[in-house]
């Protein structure tokens, strides 16, 4: 499950090991191969395992942006802590594609269907897409 996956990448992110950041990633790998999503909290504790190490880093947000999970938050954090290469790919537009699956729990809704079912009267559906909506 992915909160136990989470669990053992943020012990690595806490933990002194100098392999933590392959460790981590063997984890990523382990959830894929159990077809367990990562989540962009998964994506947020990884760049924090991975910090100070560009080719992790780099693996990161190269598994981020294919799975689209690339939330604001972690565009934020890429930008902070990730290398020129990571921070010329953020600086242009955004590709839809990197950031349709963003949500920040297992099977959960992104920010902005939290947003949208947070409304009152809301069914969850832009109805701007019907045209008679304003």
């Amino acid at each position: 499950d992915g909160v136990c996956f989470n669990s053992l990448i943020n012990v690595y992110a806490k933990s002194n090991d100098p392999h933590k950041s392959v460790r981590s990633l063997q984890v990523l790998d382990r959830m894929e191969e159990r077809r367990v999503a990562p989540t962009s909290v998964t994506y947020t504790l990884l760049l924090e395992v991975c910090q100070g190490d560009d080719e992790f880093l780099m693996k990161v947000f190269e598994s981020c942006i294919e799975r689209g999970m690339l939330d604001e938050k972690l565009q934020d954090s890429f930008w902070d802590d990730g290398p020129a290469c990571i921070k010329e790919r953020l600086s242009g537009t955004i590709p839809y594609a990197w950031s349709e699956n963003a949500n920040r729990g297992p099977g959960g809704m992104s920010r902005n269907q939290i947003k949208m079912s947070m409304k009152r009267g809301s069914t969850g559906v832009d109805v701007s897409k019907f045209g008679w909506a304003r």
